[in-house]
């Protein structure tokens, strides 16, 4: 016999197998409608923790991305002062008025802060080891750009960009 159970209770993991495999189709059925429940949950639980994945990333980009030719077409690497240019940026001027953006290593040994909405918008923002910032948006078919040293970055029109782009639908989450 097979069975199904769920529980509201916390995000422990329930036992979504049960001990005694049946062989009948519908036990085959059962089994399948499990494993999609458990990934559900697996993925609704990590949605819902983005600072996880946000250190995630940096761990990744630390580790997989800090030699030349990381990407295996002659990229740059990337730079621990570039990652923690765009760290910085985002934890002391954008993080209590935005959500947790994708972090991305880009080949020009930069590394961007990204968020997206539907219809293609997004609002990008690039940092360099020398605190250079680059930034780019295209919400709803218009399109911003501008660089400037961080120091020199207006914050209000960043999150403003930022607040438009998430607003024509969701950022990613992981």
């Amino acid at each position: 016999m097979n069975s199904l159970t769920l529980s509201r209770e916390g995000l422990g993991w329930v036992d979504l197998f049960p001990k005694t495999p049946g062989f009948s189709e519908q036990a085959a059925k059962t089994r399948n409608r499990a494993a999609d429940a458990q990934q559900h949950l697996a993925e609704s639980a990590y949605a819902c923790n983005p600072r996880r994945k946000f250190d995630e990333n940096i761990q990744t980009i630390l580790s997989e991305c800090g030699s030349k030719n990381w990407d295996g077409y002659g990229a740059e690497a990337i730079s621990r002062e570039a990652l923690l240019n765009a760290i910085h940026f985002y934890h002391e001027k954008l993080q209590s008025d935005v959500p947790y953006p994708e972090l991305t290593p880009e080949p020009d040994g930069e590394v961007a802060l990204e968020w997206y909405g539907h219809g293609g918008s997004s609002c990008s923002i690039s940092f360099s080891e020398k605190n250079y910032v680059s930034f780019a948006s295209v919400i709803k078919g218009s399109r911003v750009r501008g660089a400037a040293e961080a120091s020199d970055i207006n914050v209000r029109v960043i999150k403003e960009l930022i607040s438009k782009t998430v607003q024509t639908g969701h950022t990613r989450r992981w």
